[in-house]
């Protein structure tokens, strides 16, 4: 996923995050890593060009709250709502802005949100503890 993100794949992040979450009801943390990649998701496409991309984060509750947070200081939270608002209504910010190095430091985020999400920390997500062998990995028969 971290490739995807520092490519800029952000649908695809997002498809491949939904095949590991259960599609019904999901725990806060998984809300928050969803709706990260979709922020991001959406600010791409608004620094591409794309204003309807605008009117998308707006209408949804979630992201709305990140743009329009007060200016309290949260060392928890994932995105800064300053710099929300600067991206997404300032196209001189979005102009001068280095995207991969956002790309990037998305990228790195995303090990804080899958140890927050609950969904992603089950034992069977985890790979042993030792030297793994391809047929620790690989179907039987695989080969």
């Amino acid at each position: 996923m971290k490739l995807l993100v520092t490519e800029g794949l952000w649908d695809d992040a997002l498809d491949y995050l939904d095949g590991f979450l259960p599609a019904c009801a999901r725990s806060f943390g998984a809300q928050v890593f969803r709706n990260f990649l979709l922020m991001h998701r959406h600010i791409a496409a608004v620094v591409a060009g794309d204003r309807a991309a605008l009117d998308a984060i707006l209408a949804d509750e979630w992201m709305r709250d990140v743009v329009y947070a007060g200016h309290a200081v949260n060392i928890n939270r994932v995105v800064d709502p300053v710099m929300a608002r600067s991206v997404l209504f300032l196209d001189d910010v979005r102009a001068c802005m280095n995207w991969e190095q956002v790309r990037s430091y998305a990228a790195d985020t995303l090990d804080r949100l899958v140890w927050l999400t609950p969904e992603l920390n089950r034992s069977r997500l985890r790979l042993p503890a030792r030297n793994l062998v391809p047929r620790d990995l690989l179907p039987v028969g695989l080969g």
